[in-house]
């Protein structure tokens, strides 16, 4: 099956299906791809369908070793497999690589960025890869547990005797082993810590599987759920790697910037607006948004996807601007003072010295737009580089690219960046000027041969990770440094629950898929109803009380914006106010331009509901912003009264708050509108932060209810199922059965009377038994006394006749007394066959016999022992068994077995159900205080016991009934270390193969 399925794939591959008839995000090489296997996996849905493939193989091969396992079957080459287990361990560890190894390709030959969003609910592209690793490290991972299964049996870990000393030198030997395998590896990709914890919840499969005797959906589901927690692992620490690679990254832009990538997207974004054939067509027609068409030039150009500081400008023939739009230019650029000869049939880029700021690198390009050898325009391009300005600082959200490459793992926002020349600090990126000496452990990094380091500092008691790298340029010494904060341990928590929880909806998803059917159809146990009520009772208030804190955080965040929005609104309007108080003669326009440089803050002036004034006045005349002002703010600033407003606007799905003001200048009524699209607010705690934290805070909660909630549930339960399966024991005919009563309370008066219920049903048994049988006698004597009779009257009168005869010699005497002898003689035949009924009624009950399995006879007779202190295996060379006896007296003769083990106080019991010939035979094991040497030749008499309540007929019973069904039973052997009985049952023969 498994080489089918290999080959299935293949073939499939080849064909190119279903690649070639799917299109969109599911099959974009973008959001994954590896050239693993000549491209198997080169697209998200290629790798869903070979992680199908696979899953069924690691279920397929985990299942033959789990079958391997439960049948133990004596294996005549265990030489062989001894000299494989090496090979095999080696397989085992190379596994746990290669699932790291992908884990690691998962994450970073990606541009999905799993755990980049703080958002608890992810879009639909990264939900399909989440589900494809998990499906993925399933595979693998049933892969592990087949091979560590296998390996325990060859080297015979699970036995009766010494399991968790056996198991312990085992998981130990396998931890050993891993050490010095991932050490000898050059690449181990991860720690040993790590590896140890994957290791350990592999080899808990194995003694759950050993030990614990669950099923194979079971074990399938626990696999499930240990897969996930290892992939979850590997993903964050891979993504953390990833950051930290990013830091590294950054730093190479920085350089990259100097040199040529500027240089680059000026003469890329040209070249692509050439062959713009609306743009081309837009310089010979008119009334055209001149501005909106460069806006549409720079959202299609690689300064957008870089999200840098740039700019395109359009002029018509005779070199005057027509429209333009740029984000966060340090000037304004004419374009064509740095160009004296402008080529007509190439772009022309210049690099541009900086007369303010010898910190910017600044490059302009300009192209012609000819027409049958006219020139009939020119579109500009100008892009700036400057380590203030790196992550788009300043450039609005709605604007940015979700496909930087420059910080591509890492908001950049959150970097903290440093350059040095000749050991002085030139430029600082992020909200943080280090003083000098928590400079010290930059100056004293440790570079390596290829001048960069790696360290940690702490900055105002805020630990953090930095990339340092060292150059050398025109004689100057430049120290680039790259820092960013180290993650708190609400991040971790909310990054492994965020992509865990995700996949507990696919595991239940799948359970729910799998037992629908045979939920249906069987109500759910006491236990389960309990954890169930457990459950509610806790995740309930819970999560009320989760959107409650989310509520009132939403609140205050809003508040917060409120307020910040309020406060720049107050600077603003004193500001103007105050200017035109000292320059009476001074314009507004020019007042509101002043105030909005000298403090920084982007705001509209409206007047009415028409826009007067915006320090953001390209985008207005791109058309991505209305001029009117918005509906509801102008109905309560101007119809209900209101001073201020507070309201949510939209770009497309860009969300935004935005802040409207009624203010009154010379006499003037004005409404200023400010909003966190242009002002970056920074509160002390984001939404995205109280986010992090209650995800992340309120998951954990949820598993350790989960937890506790399962174990009250067992424990409360665990009486109620023991007297559930002594109960179902009784009904079977064993009375024998006693609970031991360590509980409390009602329970323990529950018990008390279970007991008290058994002994008296036992005794009352044992009494009923007895008077049935004297009724029985003294019924039996009446009627045999009333037969006897019956014959006997006629054997008197015919002897009295006989003996009259005689006294009188009576001629007649020899026919008289050939009449009496025929007389008596057939009394006596009466007599006979009355005695032979009497003797055929004193017998012992008939056997019952009839066609049954003797297999899941055993396994329902061993599960009433579940609850008991004691260790039951039951291991049977055939999947049925088939012989002809009673049901009732064998349950009944292997439960009085199982108890006398029990009661000698055996704490391993093994059942082994072989085929021999014509027979089945059943070896009962105990490791129990055995049979002494003087009474073995007793144990099968009536009446022998050495119990001080038994009553000596259980095993004598037992050898009655196989007896009766042509069977035996016989003690192989017993000691101080346990007693062996065989039983031999006749297999069936059906009469038509007689």
């Amino acid at each position: 099956l498994v080489i089918y399925l290999a080959a299935f794939r293949l073939l499939i591959f080849i064909v190119d299906f279903p690649s070639m008839f799917l299109s969109g995000s599911i099959a974009d090489p973008a959001n994954f791809s590896s050239t693993f296997a000549w491209g198997l996996v080169k697209s998200p849905i290629e790798f869903f369908i070979t992680n199908l493939f696979l899953v069924i193989i690691g279920i397929q091969i985990f299942r033959y070793c789990y079958q391997y396992l439960q049948s133990e079957k004596t294996n005549r080459w265990w030489f062989l497999n001894i000299l494989s287990v090496p090979a095999l361990l080696t397989i085992f560890f190379f596994l746990l690589r290669g699932l790291s190894a992908s884990i690691k390709s998962v994450i970073f030959d990606s541009t999905i960025r799993y755990f980049k969003d703080p958002t608890p609910v992810p879009d639909a592209d990264i939900l399909f890869m989440n589900l494809n690793v998990l499906m993925f490290g399933l595979a693998v991972v049933l892969a592990m547990a087949a091979l560590v299964i296998l390996i325990g049996l060859f080297l015979k870990v699970k036995s009766p005797k010494y399991d968790l000393l056996k198991f312990s030198i085992y998981f130990i030997s396998i931890q050993t082993l891993a050490y010095y395998f991932f050490d000898y590896l050059p690449e181990p990709l991860i720690s040993y810590p790590m590896i140890f914890l994957f290791l350990s919840l592999v080899l808990l499969l194995l003694y759950v599987a050993y030990y614990k005797g669950q099923s194979f959906s079971q074990l399938l589901l626990y696999t499930t759920v240990i897969s996930s927690i290892i992939i979850v692992i590997l993903m964050n620490y891979f993504n953390l790697q990833l950051e930290r690679q990013s830091l590294k990254t950054v730093a190479f832009e920085i350089i990259r910037a100097n040199e040529n990538l500027l240089h680059y997207m000026s003469d890329e974004t040209l070249n692509k607006a050439l062959k713009d054939d609306e743009l081309m067509n837009s310089f010979f027609r008119s009334n055209i948004n001149y501005d909106a068409e460069a806006f549409r030039v720079w959202s299609n150009s690689p300064m957008q996807r870089e999200s840098i500081s740039s700019g395109i400008f359009l002029y018509d023939m005779n070199k005057r601007e027509i429209g333009s739009f740029s984000v966060d230019l340090e000037k304004q650029y004419n374009i064509f003072n740095y160009f004296d000869i402008i080529e007509l049939s190439e772009t022309n880029i210049k690099e541009v010295a900086d007369s303010i700021s010898s910190d910017v690198i600044t490059y302009v390009g300009v192209i012609p737009v000819v027409r049958r050898e006219i020139v009939s325009g020119y579109i500009a391009a100008v892009t700036e580089f400057n380590i203030r300005n790196i992550g788009s600082k300043n450039i609005p959200d709605f604007l940015k690219s979700n496909k930087a490459l420059l910080g591509a793992a890492i908001d950049a926002s959150l970097l903290k960046i440093f350059e040095f020349t000749n050991g002085q600090l030139t430029q600082v990126y992020g909200d943080i000027y280090p003083s000098r000496e928590q400079m010290i452990p930059i100056y004293n990094a440790n570079f390596s041969e290829f001048n960069d380091a790696w360290i940690n500092f702490s900055i105002y008691d805020e630990n953090y990770v930095a990339y340092v790298i060292k150059l050398f340029e025109y004689g100057d010494e430049r120290v680039i440094t790259v820092a960013a904060k180290e993650k708190e341990i609400t991040w971790n928590l909310f990054n492994f629950f965020k992509i865990f929880l995700l996949h507990t909806i696919f595991i239940l998803f799948l359970f729910v898929f799998l037992k629908v059917a045979k939920l249906l159809k069987v109500q759910a146990s006491f236990r389960i109803r309990l954890l169930y009520a457990f459950l509610l009772v806790s995740i309930v208030p819970l999560a009320l009380l989760a959107v409650y804190n989310r509520e009132i955080v939403s609140e205050r965040s809003e508040k917060a914006i409120f307020t910040e929005l309020s406060k720049r609104s107050d600077y603003l309007e004193n500001h103007i106010t105050s200017q035109l108080a000292k320059h009476e003669d001074r314009e507004l326009t020019t007042a509101f331009r002043n105030a909005g440089k000298e403090l920084d803050i982007s705001f509209a002036v409206y007047q009415n509901t028409d826009l007067l004034y915006s320090s953001r006045d390209e985008l207005y005349r791109t058309g991505l912003f209305n001029y009117k002002l918005n509906s509801k703010a102008h109905y309560s600033l101007n119809y209900l009264s209101y001073r201020e407003y507070l309201t949510n606007e939209n770009i497309d799905k860009y969300t935004f708050d935005a802040y409207y003001r009624k203010i009154n200048i010379d006499n003037v009524v004005l409404i200023i509108g400010v909003n966190d699209a242009f002002n970056k607010i920074k509160p002390a705690f984001s939404s995205a932060d109280i986010d992090v934290i209650l995800f992340g805070i309120y998951s954990f909660a949820l598993i350790i209810i989960i937890i506790v909630s399962t174990v009250f549930a067992n424990q409360i339960s665990a009486p109620i199922r023991r007297l559930t399966k002594a109960t179902e024991a009784v009904g079977k005919g064993d009375l024998d059965i006693e609970l031991e009563n360590n509980e409390k309370g009602e329970m323990r008066d529950l018990y008390k009377g279970f007991n008290l219920m058994t002994k008296e049903l036992q005794k009352n048994q044992i009494e009923l038994a007895e008077l049935e049988r004297e009724g029985a006698w003294k019924e039996m004597a009446k009627q045999v006394a009333h037969e006897i009779k019956n014959p006997l009257t006629p054997i008197k009168l015919a002897i009295q006749q006989l003996i009259a005869s005689h006294k009188d010699k009576s001629k007649d005497f020899d026919k008289i007394f050939k009449k009496v002898t025929k007389t008596t003689l057939n009394q006596i035949d009466n007599l006979g066959q009355i005695a032979s009924e009497f003797s055929s009624f004193a017998k012992m009950p008939s056997i019952k016999l009839e066609k049954l399995d003797v297999v899941p006879i055993i396994n329902d007779t061993t599960n009433l022992f579940t609850d008991d202190k004691i260790n039951i295996d039951f291991d049977s060379e055939a999947s049925e068994a088939i012989v002809e006896a009673d049901t009732s007296q064998l349950r009944r003769m292997l439960i009085n077995m199982i108890r006398n083990s029990i009661q000698a106080n055996a704490t391993d019991i093994t059942i082994k159900l072989k085929s021999k010939d014509d027979n089945y035979s059943l070896i009962i094991v105990d490791n129990g205080e055995g049979i002494s040497y003087e009474i073995k030749d007793k144990i099968f008499d009536i009446n022998f016991t050495t119990k001080e309540k038994g009553m000596g007929l259980g095993l004598k019973l037992a050898r009655r009934f196989l007896e009766g069904v042509n069977g035996k039973i016989h003690l192989v052997e017993s000691g101080s270390s346990g007693t062996t009985f065989e039983i031999t049952i006749p297999k069936y023969n059906s009469p038509a193969s007689v």
